[in-house]
C-alpha cells in the first residue's frame, strides 16, 4: 500500500542493551579518628567500588576497582590507594 515501508523478508530486527553498573562492597573498618568534615570520632568503613559492563542487566565484565573510606557519622569520604584499603580488610 501506499505511504508504507515492508521491511524485505528475512530481515531481522536486532536491540541490544547495555551499559555500567557500580557495585560497592564495604571492605574493613579503620580505627577510629576525628572526621574533618563533621568533627566526630567514629570508626570509618571502607569499600571497594567497582563499575560492571552489563548487557541486558547481567554483569559481565569488571572494570578498575576504586577504594574509599566512609565517616560512619555523616558519610564524608576519602579515597584510599588499594595497599591502604587491602590493610584495612577485615572479614564482612
Amino acid at each position: 500500500s501506499c505511504g508504507q515501508r515492508h521491511r524485505p523478508v528475512g530481515e531481522e530486527l536486532m536491540f541490544l542493551l547495555f551499559g555500567f553498573r557500580p557495585v560497592v562492597k564495604k571492605i574493613g573498618v579503620t580505627k577510629k579518628y576525628r572526621c574533618t568534615r563533621c568533627s566526630n570520632v567514629s570508626c570509618w568503613e571502607v569499600y571497594e567500588s567497582r563499575n560492571w559492563f552489563t548487557l541486558f542487566f547481567i554483569p559481565l565484565i569488571p572494570m578498575k576497582p576504586e577504594y574509599f573510606e566512609r565517616c560512619s557519622v555523616c558519610g564524608g569520604y576519602n579515597q584510599l590507594s588499594r595497599e591502604e584499603a587491602e590493610r584495612c580488610r577485615t572479614i564482612v
